[in-house]
């Protein structure tokens, strides 16, 4: 009998390769409660500069030969960011063959997102941070806290997503109309998510978190 070949394509992967450690545990969270066995969370060993920044991720997907790579930053992971520095690099990005994924001014933004939509343009990160504080016990934008007490913040939002969506586009919106680009395009990371690694599968973590 004649065996049928196995024609199936190669299992794609992906990389996040962020500014920071914190960026990185909370992204490891997703990877971890999502079950993205074909996902890797990699943080940069020196941030230098932005385009040394990109150069690094392009170095990790050539290293790596992922399918598909994002540098993930928040704004304030530079000190004194420059906006212009984004159009400035694309094509560096384009060149190192990677996405970028930026936050301004970091993953606070994206977590209150989850809770509420701010109705006007925030300039200080100060105030995210005082309303998460208020609304989650013990938060603090740590890896020691992601890694401890906060170690199930992504599985606890994971049914508010389409909440944080939404609330990210009328958001941008407001962003757009102050300085000009979105604060965020982390739909679009979660686009390519969803694309190389599927749906993710929570069950089991949920599971366990009612548990406790």
């Amino acid at each position: 009998m004649k065996r049928k070949r196995n024609i199936k394509s190669p299992l794609k992967t992906m990389l996040i390769y962020t500014a920071s450690k914190v960026e990185q545990v909370y992204f490891g969270q997703v990877r971890k409660d999502c079950r993205y066995t074909n996902m890797t969370v990699k943080s940069v060993k020196e941030l230098k500069d932005f385009p040394n920044f990109i150069s690094q991720a392009g170095r990790e997907r050539t290293k790596g030969s992922y399918s598909s790579v994002w540098a993930f930053f928040g704004f304030s992971d530079f000190e004194n960011f420059d906006p212009k520095e984004l159009e400035e690099n694309l094509k560096l990005a384009k060149k190192k063959k990677i996405h970028l994924c930026w936050i301004k001014p970091n993953l606070n933004l994206w977590i209150y997102l989850h809770l509420a939509l701010p109705t006007t343009y925030v300039l200080e990160d100060s105030s995210f941070e005082q309303q998460l504080e208020k609304a989650i016990s013990g938060y603090s934008l740590t890896s020691e806290y992601l890694s401890g007490k906060g170690q199930n913040l992504h599985l606890v939002l994971f049914s508010k997503f389409s909440k944080a969506i939404l609330n990210e586009k009328q958001y941008n919106i407001i962003s757009r109309q102050k300085t000009g680009i979105p604060a965020t395009n982390i739909d679009k990371l979660y686009l390519e998510i969803h694309d190389i690694c599927g749906n993710g599968d929570i069950t089991h973590n949920q599971k366990t978190l009612s548990k406790k």
